[in-house]
């Protein structure tokens, strides 16, 4: 008992044939319960796999990781120095996990390491790591927790002096400025 459905104007006709019921529900403009269903779950499929997943991607260049104690003139602070004395080699995030690869000497990494404890923005720890990249002088990691944020230096680098991270090695005394 199929229907024959024609679109279009008279002379050049598209004709189908349809179920008695889809004709009728097609003509009121709503969608059969399972219909519904498929679409729905369609649509929690996908947005479920992308939680899974996780949204990600490369970072195209240095960026401020998210706190809720950094103020502006500190974000511009850090900013300038990112961006003028450090080189940004790479980056990228995955959901809220950001993690950053800078260049640069041995004294600038320990003026960013200094001014970033000294923002209080964030609970750091400062871990001296051979990264095996020449290019890396410093790696920054933040994840969920907004007040913490790992600053991993490149031990493994020749060029780097350890007078310049002696105030954040274990057991170090604070620096007089």
């Amino acid at each position: 008992m199929d229907l024959l459905d024609c679109n279009g104007p008279p002379g050049r006709e598209f004709c189908h044939r349809t179920l008695p019921i889809s004709k009728k529900l097609h003509k009121r403009g709503s969608l059969p319960l399972a219909m519904k269903a498929l679409v729905v779950s369609a649509a929690l499929s996908l947005a479920l796999s992308l939680v899974a997943a996780g949204i990600g991607g490369p970072i195209q260049g240095p960026m401020i990781p998210p706190s809720y104690k950094v103020t502006d003139d500190q974000s511009k602070q850090l900013l300038e120095l990112m961006t003028k004395e450090l080189k940004f080699v790479e980056g990228s995030f995955i959901n809220e996990y950001i993690s950053q690869t800078f260049n640069g000497t041995s004294a600038q990494i320990a003026r960013f390491i200094a001014l970033v404890k000294e923002t209080k923005a964030w609970e750091v720890t400062v871990i001296f790591r051979d990264l095996g990249n020449a290019k890396a002088g410093l790696q920054i990691s933040s994840g969920e927790d907004r007040g913490k944020l790992a600053l991993v230096v490149n031990s493994g680098r020749e060029d780097f002096l350890l007078k310049d991270f002696a105030a954040f090695l274990p057991g170090a005394e604070p620096v007089a400025k």
